[in-house]
C-alpha cells in the first residue's frame, strides 16, 4: 500500500472515529443522527459444528492463519435473550487467538460489532458492547458481536509474552486484526452477504486495541470507540496502579504486591469522597450540574474529608485516609519529587472509579494487584 494510500486510509479511520463520537454525543442544540433502517437478514447456513468445519477459510487471516471451529450452538430466546442465536467458538493459527461470536438466526440488521477487552486480555467472555447502554439494535439482539482472548489465557500470568512466539504480537496488534478478519468471513457464508457496517467498541487495553487497529488496519472498521486507552502499559501496570495500592496500604511493600495488606480506604468510602470533591469543585463553571467541568481547574482539599474538620459528617475519614485520599490524586513520584506519570492521571472527579485500587473489604485484593502482578510474572 502506497504511503498516499496509508494516510488517506488514516484520516477516514480519524473522521470515523469523530462521527462515531458525534453521534454518540451530540453537541447542545444539535439534532441526532438516527441509524441506517436496514431489513434484517436470516441465516442461510446451519448453525451446527459440522457446518461451520466444512468452510473454506484458508487466506482469510494474515500470515496464514489457519481457523479451526471447536464449538457451536444454537441460542433460543429466553428471559434474557430477545433473539435466538448461533454461538461460534474457535482458534485462529499461529497461535491461539480465540474467535467467539453470535450469529443472529433471524434478526441480523447488518451491523457488525467487535468487542476488545479490558485488563491484559487473556479471556473472551462476550458480552454486550462497552458503549452500547440504551442502543436498540444491542437490545433487541440485533448485531453480530465477536471477541478474542488476543493470542493467550489470563491464568497464564504474563509468561506469554516470552514463553510463546505469537502471543506477544496477538497481544500487541494482530488479534484484533485476524478476528476481523474471520468474523467477516464467518458473516458471509452465514448470511450469504457482508456487514453493511463494521464497529469496533473497547475500553481501557480495549481502548488501546482500538487506537491500535485504526493506526494499523484503518480499512478493518468503519468506525471506532475508543475508551480510557491504556496506551503505555509498562508504566501503567508498575508506577500507576501499584504506586495507587501501595499508598493506600499501612505497611506497604515492594513491587511484587503482598497479597494481604490492611488498606487505609476501600470502595465504600468513596461516595463520601466524590461528593465532596463535587460539591468543592462543581460551580468553578458558573454551573451547578454535577459535573466538573475541567478537573484541572479542581484544587481540592483533602483535609476538608477528616472527621473533626466537617462536623463529623457519616463517612468522614481519619487524617491517615485524606492523606492517602490526596496521594491517589497527586500521582506516583520518586523520593525527590519527580513524576513518574503525566500529572493528573487521576483526576478530581474519578473518584467513584477509584474501586480499581482497592479491595471491597479488608483481606481482599485490589484489582490493580492483579494488573500489576500479572504484568510482571
Amino acid at each position: 500500500m502506497s504511503s498516499k494510500r496509508s494516510q488517506a486510509n488514516l484520516q477516514v479511520s480519524h473522521l470515523a472515529l469523530l462521527a462515531l463520537a458525534a453521534v454518540a454525543i451530540p453537541l447542545p442544540g444539535a439534532a441526532v443522527q438516527s441509524i441506517a433502517n436496514l431489513p434484517a437478514i436470516a441465516a442461510r447456513m446451519d448453525c451446527t459444528l459440522q457446518a461451520f468445519q466444512t468452510l473454506d477459510l484458508n487466506g482469510v487471516a494474515d500470515d496464514n492463519g489457519q481457523v479451526a471451529f471447536t464449538t457451536v450452538s444454537l441460542v433460543n430466546v429466553s428471559a434474557t435473550n430477545p433473539a435466538a442465536y448461533c454461538s461460534v467458538r474457535g482458534v485462529i493459527g499461529p497461535g491461539a487467538s480465540s474467535i467467539v461470536m453470535k450469529l443472529p438466526m433471524t434478526a441480523w440488521t447488518q451491523r457488525y460489532v467487535q468487542n476488545g477487552c479490558g485488563g491484559e486480555c487473556g479471556n473472551d467472555n462476550l458480552g454486550n458492547p462497552t458503549q452500547s447502554s440504551g442502543c436498540a439494535p444491542v437490545i433487541a439482539g440485533e448485531l453480530v458481536t465477536a471477541t478474542t482472548n488476543m493470542g493467550h489465557v489470563g491464568a497464564e500470568g504474563a509468561t506469554w509474552i516470552v514463553d510463546k512466539p505469537w502471543a506477544g504480537i496477538d497481544f500487541a496488534y494482530r488479534g484484533v486484526h485476524v478476528a476481523s478478519q474471520v468474523a467477516k468471513a464467518v458473516i458471509r457464508n452465514f448470511y450469504g452477504r457482508p456487514a453493511a457496517y463494521s464497529y469496533f467498541d473497547g475500553c481501557s487495553d480495549g481502548g488501546r486495541e482500538a487506537l491500535m487497529s485504526a493506526q494499523r488496519y484503518p480499512e478493518d472498521f468503519d468506525g471506532i470507540a475508543a475508551g480510557a486507552p491504556a496506551n503505555n502499559m509498562d508504566v501503567q501496570n508498575t508506577y500507576h496502579h501499584a504506586n495507587r495500592v501501595l499508598t493506600n496500604q499501612v505497611a506497604p511493600g515492594y513491587i511484587p504486591l503482598p497479597a494481604r495488606n490492611t488498606y487505609l480506604l476501600l470502595r465504600g468510602d468513596l461516595p463520601y469522597v466524590h461528593a465532596k470533591v463535587v460539591a468543592a469543585c462543581d460551580g468553578l463553571d458558573g454551573v451547578f450540574d454535577g459535573i466538573i467541568d475541567d478537573p484541572r481547574n479542581c484544587r481540592f482539599d483533602t483535609n476538608t474529608l477528616v472527621c473533626g474538620r466537617n462536623g463529623n459528617e457519616p463517612g468522614c475519614l481519619t487524617q491517615a485516609q485524606a492523606d492517602a485520599v490526596f496521594r491517589i490524586h497527586d500521582g506516583a513520584k520518586t523520593d525527590h519529587g519527580v513524576r513518574l506519570e503525566p500529572e493528573i492521571a487521576v483526576e478530581w472527579g474519578s473518584e467513584l472509579d477509584w474501586t480499581l485500587y482497592m479491595p471491597a473489604a479488608q483481606g481482599g485484593a485490589a484489582m490493580a494487584e492483579n494488573f500489576v502482578n500479572g504484568w510482571l510474572y
